[in-house]
Order: C-alpha cells, then structure tokens, then sequence
C-alpha cells in the first residue's frame, strides 16, 4: 500500500470512529452485578444524561412511605467522551479543521482518556460506597460494575481515530516541503 492510499485510508478512519463511538452510547456500557446476578444495566446514553437504575439498591427502610428511586447525576467522564466523539465528527466536516491533525487528536485523546477514567471512577465510586462504615451500602454481597461490550467498542473506536490522526500528525510532518523538493535545481 501506498503512502497516498494509507493516509486516503486513515483519513476516513478518525470521523467514521467517532460517529461509531457515538453510536455506541446507545449500547449497554456496564452492569451492576451482585454476587453474579446482574441488577441493572446501564447505557452509555444513561450515564451521559444521568439516570435512574431500575433498582433502588440504597432504600432507606425506615421510611413508611415508598419513595422515588434516586436519578444519579450524569458522568462526567462519559460526558466528555460523548463530547470529544461528536466534536471528532464536527472537526471532520469543517472544510479548515480536517487536516488540523493535531486538533484532532487532542480531542479524540481526550475521549479517550475520559473512557478510561468512566471505568475507573464507577468502580472505585462503588467501592468507596461499600467499602465506609457507615456507607449508604450496608449489604453483606459483592456489588461490582461489569463493563459491557458497548464500553469496549466505544473505548476502541475512540483509540483508533486517536492513532489515525497521531499518524496523519506524523506523516504531514515527515512530507518534505516544495521549497525542499527543488532546492537542487535552483543552484
């Protein structure tokens, strides 16, 4: 393959990831389990816009009356990937941005990165819950996250349109200027 052909091929891989990463959001991200029965599962869409699991697993059961299960607040980290794949998308279809390859990866980085965070912060939020003497999670089972294959799909998409533009990055800087291209003859 052509250096021509692979950075043709490159320069498609960062939007049309980022528009799959964004449809990932809509794919199940995580499951809350509890000793290996799944209690909830959790949308990457969920955790962007904030949402209500479908159980209350922090009830207080001092109170007579049954009260509205609790809406967590949206993720931030989820936020940001969600963020960085569609200003990936909008990068792509600005006339000016689309060879700022740097830019570029900048963004798709930081989705990167904040899908990699999601995954830590969910798990040690959890735990930090559970683990405290008097936590809102006085429960005797093992309560885990299970990233779900929507997590992994989007976290890999969100890579390779970093990588894509890493390398288009690289080889535009590698590309030997005109004035370097004809120096010889001018002498």
């Amino acid at each position: 393959m052509t250096s021509y052909t692979s950075n043709s091929f490159l320069k498609w891989v960062s939007p049309t990831g980022c528009l799959l990463a964004l449809l990932g959001f809509f794919l199940v991200f995580t499951d809350l389990n509890c000793n290996g029965k799944t209690l909830d599962s959790i949308t990457g869409f969920e955790l962007v816009r904030g949402y209500k699991p479908d159980l209350d697993i922090v009830a207080d059961k001092t109170d007579e009356q049954p009260t509205e299960t609790e809406r967590f607040r949206p993720n931030v980290f989820a936020l940001n990937a969600m963020i960085s794949a569609i200003f990936g998308i909008i990068l792509f279809l600005m006339r000016a941005m689309r060879k700022q390859y740097l830019t570029q990866s900048l963004i798709t980085g930081i989705g990167f990165i904040s899908q990699a965070a999601l995954m830590i912060n969910l798990k040690s939020g959890l735990k930090n819950a559970a683990s405290e003497n008097d936590s809102i999670l006085n429960t005797n089972f093992e309560l885990t996250f299970d990233m779900q294959a929507g997590y992994w799909i989007v976290l890999v998409l969100l890579g390779l349109a970093t990588m894509a533009n890493i390398l288009l990055l690289l080889n535009e800087r590698n590309k030997p200027k005109p004035e370097e291209i004809f120096i010889e003859y001018d002498q």
